[in-house]
């Protein structure tokens, strides 16, 4: 039987943004939560009827924003109000917005997980997307993108790839390095035939290991970006040649500080069948980031897979998009007294093999 969490199980779906001209002049003065490890939260002005999850049900901080090392992270849960009007939920002020478009998958549901996407336009205008319903539960964990006046790099595309910035507005393919990860940015689509490698990285960049990274692709289907050692860089699964967004990709670097994580419950180290690196975490300037890949030893199985350490465990509860089980979609959750877990998508299925690229947090989120 599997032995799910209690958080999960209180997870349980849109629709063109509704217009949202008039919402950029509603932001207001940010409440600021006290700093830890340089990390300072504002919580977002919620607007149309959208507020905070209930912190006694979910756990979940109230939806804030933090920069750290130039990189802009989003924390919390939303809901949806009770009669569902407009999808936008808030505007960010301007040190917290993107140069361009962000499309990024996030986890939602009251009664089991599934996705939706968040969608963060350059005037700080946010709203949700996909298969949204009135009431649910969405989390704000795990987007992540680089500020406005933060340095990016372009990448070089190959393979009849090109950039989706003129469609779309969501960037040019680039990369930002802070505190020992690297953040791609930026959007991409092929029209002609072609191989799904679309870059080559520059050495400089390139992982120690092969990377699992979610992806948001066209309409919000669930895709991947998949990195290799020698630096070629895949765009796979879903709608992806149609469109892939690069916002919320990340990696660290092989020179940044990596702790081993103990797995628990019969989870194993994925590191030899896939090719990536043992389960661990890191911590640099105040953000914890994860990596590796682990799978369970049998198909009955507890859901959580290890138990963070005190110098890395968040103040709220966590509810990551994650890859799992071939990009068919997952939730990594990170309970505040540090126990983590995998759940795939649906429910009943169990997890084969869940990665935890991407997941990177302010370690007071």
């Amino acid at each position: 039987m599997l032995a799910v969490p209690a958080l999960v199980v209180l997870l349980g779906a849109c629709a063109a943004p509704g217009t949202a001209a008039a919402a950029q002049a509603a932001v207001g003065a940010a409440t600021v939560t006290p700093s830890v490890a340089g990390v300072t939260w504002h919580k977002i002005n919620l607007l149309h009827g959208w507020k905070a999850a209930s912190s006694l049900t979910f756990g979940t901080r109230a939806p804030s924003w933090a920069v750290s090392g130039g990189i802009v992270y989003l924390d919390g849960g939303l809901q949806a109000p009770a009669t569902l009007g407009s999808l936008v939920f808030g505007v960010l002020p301007a040190p917290a917005r993107p140069a361009r478009t962000q499309y990024i998958n996030v986890i939602m549901g009251n009664n089991a997980p599934t996705t939706t996407y968040v969608t963060i336009a350059p005037n700080g205008v946010m709203y949700l997307a996909g298969n949204v319903t009135a009431l649910s539960f969405s989390s704000l964990n795990g987007i992540s993108f680089p500020a406005t006046a933060t340095a990016r790099h372009k990448l070089t595309l190959i393979n009849g790839w090109k950039s989706a910035q003129a469609a779309w507005n969501a960037g040019d393919p680039a990369y930002t390095v802070s505190g020992g990860v690297v953040y791609l940015s930026g959007s991409l689509s092929q029209s002609t035939a072609g191989g799904p490698v679309f870059a080559v990285l520059p050495k400089a960049i390139r992982p120690a290991t092969v990377q699992y990274l979610p992806a948001y692709t066209f309409g919000g289907v669930i895709g991947r970006v998949q990195i290799y050692p020698d630096g070629l860089i895949f765009a796979r699964f879903g709608q992806s040649r149609q469109f892939t967004s690069l916002a919320g990709v990340s990696y660290l670097l092989p020179t940044t500080a990596l702790h081993k994580l103990t797995l628990i419950h019969g989870w194993k180290s994925g590191a030899v069948s896939t090719g990536s690196s043992n389960p661990a975490y890191s911590l640099t300037s105040g953000v914890v980031c994860l990596s590796g890949t682990t799978y369970p030893s049998t198909t009955s199985f507890y859901a959580t897979f290890t138990t963070l350490p005190p110098a890395v465990r968040p103040r709220y509860n966590l509810f990551f998009y994650a890859d799992i089980n071939n990009a068919a979609g997952g939730v990594i959750g990170i309970e505040h007294a540090g126990p983590a877990f995998a759940v795939a998508m649906p429910l009943s299925n169990p997890v084969q093999m869940a990665s935890l690229g991407s997941i990177c947090y302010p370690v007071n989120s």
